[in-house]
């Protein structure tokens, strides 16, 4: 195996204690750096925390998984927040639409207005500053282990468990690509430019057919997550993002 918003906060990514009492309990030999890296992300070090965890991200099993829903309690907020590696400046140019500025950066709709603020698209000003984040993120797909993560090249931003897998089994890996990004409101698909657009369910398409969303989707995704973690997907990739599917061991 390889490799919400600005006031999100590890502590309501996560909860420490619970996720101990869970594992724990049934894991009784773990490696020790598991345990360092908790004790360092409730001192709020988080860089040292992500570096100590790199070896095991990428492992299988109890370990591996761990160490992932670790690592992307730190990352995820990182990377929706002013902070991502790739922030930078755009300034709106007259005739600008939030739509054009989507299309130019390849920062999602929502996370653009998250960063910034806007609440009233149509209120922008040439001229202004706006803070973007290029989301050039891949993901992978095991069905085997029913997890989807994201990846920055060999870092680890997020994982998330896979609720209903509906995917013909295959022994063959799969290379795709984010289609289409989707909002779904009571079994329409909506615009990007919609106003209901921010209060619907996300869908992903991909390029192969198979989509992924929550249980709730019309039509039915084959890859289903939990409704907090389409969304927070969503925000993470923009159309064209890779898609590996692993079905080889």
């Amino acid at each position: 195996m390889k490799s919400i918003f600005l006031t999100l906060s590890v502590a309501a990514c996560f909860n420490l204690s619970t996720a101990e009492a869970q594992s724990y309990s049934l894991w009784p030999k773990r490696p020790p750096e598991i345990e360092q890296a908790r004790r360092l992300v409730r001192s709020k070090d988080f860089d040292k925390a992500v570096e100590i965890l790199r070896p095991f991200v990428t492992q299988q099993g109890v370990v591996g998984r761990e160490a992932r829903k670790i690592t992307a309690a730190v990352q995820v907020p990182v990377y929706l927040s002013r902070k991502n590696p790739y922030a930078s400046i755009y300034t709106v140019r007259a005739g600008d639409t939030l739509n054009r500025i989507v299309n130019t950066t390849h920062c999602p709709v929502e996370v653009i207005m998250m960063l910034n603020g806007i609440t009233d698209p149509s209120a922008l000003k040439a001229g202004q500053k706006l803070v973007v984040t290029k989301m050039d993120l891949r993901v992978e797909v095991y069905p085997k282990m029913r997890e989807l993560c994201v990846w920055d090249g060999e870092d680890l931003v997020a994982s998330y468990d896979i609720v209903v897998l509906t995917m013909p089994p295959s022994t063959q890996n799969v290379k795709t690509k984010i289609e289409a990004r989707e909002g779904i409101l009571d079994g329409d698909t909506l615009a990007r430019r919609s106003t209901q657009y921010l209060s619907s369910q996300r869908l992903l398409k991909l390029a192969d057919g198979n989509s992924i969303g929550e249980a709730n989707n019309n039509p039915s995704p084959n890859i289903v997550l939990n409704s907090a973690d389409v969304n927070e997907l969503a925000l993470l990739l923009f159309v064209g993002a890779e898609v590996l599917i692993i079905n080889e061991e």
